[in-house]
């Protein structure tokens, strides 16, 4: 299972590192350091890939790995937060601002959650590191990467619901170690700016 994960992971890479637009420009002066801050561990693949852009574009990139360990608070002191992908949302952290309805379905199919240790001390530590990083006015143009859990993560914290269970839910299969075809439909966003094709492929690691 290891070597399956460590080739898959792989293959992505190669697959992501290629899809980048070699016209996207940074406007920071060259060769400055880049500060990222990762609540969780930012993971080996997710570091290799950013160093190996940053590094096209002459630049440095230093990682602080788990804030949530050491009790980080938002800073000015970071150039960027990246919040990793990883296990599931314990339901209670966004239902309550759910209408009632939903929050009805929701209480119906939250056994379908995947509930570890892990996922509790990130849980309380991301939401609480969140609420304050969205509040500090300081902070307002600080870039913050959602990766699957991540982006699942800043819905949450805005009070949007999630689906638990794909399949259980809405009869679409679990999209474990699968790789999907992404298309843009917008060219003035920010993902048709830093991506070179109107199409990508996207890991999908999750229920």
């Amino acid at each position: 299972m290891r070597i399956t994960k460590v080739l898959f992971h792989l293959c992505f890479w190669l697959i992501s590192v290629g899809s980048f637009a070699n016209t996207y420009k940074c406007t920071l002066p060259k060769n400055q350091v880049l500060t990222i801050g990762c609540t969780y561990d930012c993971g080996f693949f997710n570091k290799f890939a950013i160093r190996w852009y940053a590094d096209n574009l002459n630049y440095q990139v230093s990682f602080i790995e788990n804030l949530n360990v050491k009790n980080f608070t938002p800073s000015t002191e970071l150039d960027a937060v990246i919040i990793p992908g990883g296990v599931d949302i314990d339901p209670e952290w966004y239902m309550n601002h759910a209408s009632s309805d939903i929050r009805n379905k929701i209480e119906e199919v939250k056994h379908l959650t995947n509930y570890t240790e892990i996922g509790k001390t990130r849980d309380q530590f991301e939401f609480n590191f969140l609420a304050k990083q969205l509040k500090n006015p300081s902070l307002q143009n600080q870039p913050i990467l959602g990766i699957c859990r991540g982006m699942q993560l800043l819905a949450a914290s805005q009070g949007i619901p999630l689906y638990i269970d794909l399949k259980q839910e809405l009869g679409i299969e679990n999209r474990k170690y699968t790789i999907d075809t992404i298309s843009t439909t917008k060219k003035e966003s920010v993902i048709s700016r830093i991506i070179a094709s109107e199409k990508f492929s996207a890991v999908e690691l999750h229920h």
